[in-house]
């Protein structure tokens, strides 16, 4: 069994019945945690997700109340395992061994946590920017629009 990242826009797809994207995702999520994988979120992804959803419509937000948000975290935290932030020596080494600079240090946190969790597969829509030899698979799903 292998163990996935479900990355932020997986997380994102997950609480969107409305979005084509949707049932692709949920499909592709409940037959991994059906086979047995281990599917993880990042930590930092929480506070990033909550803003999103109690962010107003008007402001590309899902405009949920409190209240519905925590239920929708409490859900997403129930199910799947919360990394925590890796030590800073961690990312700084990812960060320097990949040679990742500017905003591609999102990319060296990412893998430092995921190796601590000794994460192998990334879920997500957007093929993300991960070097070749980090040992990270990433699967990019294709949505399939019924």
């Amino acid at each position: 069994m292998a163990t996935y990242l479900l990355d932020y826009d997986i997380l994102i797809e997950l609480h969107d019945p409305s979005s084509v994207w949707h049932q692709s995702v949920k499909d592709a999520v409940d037959e991994l945690v059906a086979e047995g994988h281990v599917c993880l979120i990042e930590g930092r992804m929480l506070p990033d997700l909550w803003s999103l959803l109690t962010r107003p419509a008007m402001l590309n937000g899902h405009d949920l109340s409190p209240e519905a948000a925590t239920a929708h975290l409490d859900a997403l935290r129930a199910r799947f395992t919360i990394l925590t932030d890796p030590p800073a020596e961690a990312w700084i080494a990812c960060a320097r061994t990949y040679q990742l600079v500017g905003d591609d240090v999102r990319q060296a946190q990412l893998l430092a946590a995921m190796r601590a969790a000794g994460a192998t597969h990334l879920l997500t829509i957007t093929p993300p920017y991960l070097p070749d030899s980090c040992g990270i698979e990433p699967v990019v799903l294709d949505p399939v629009i019924v």
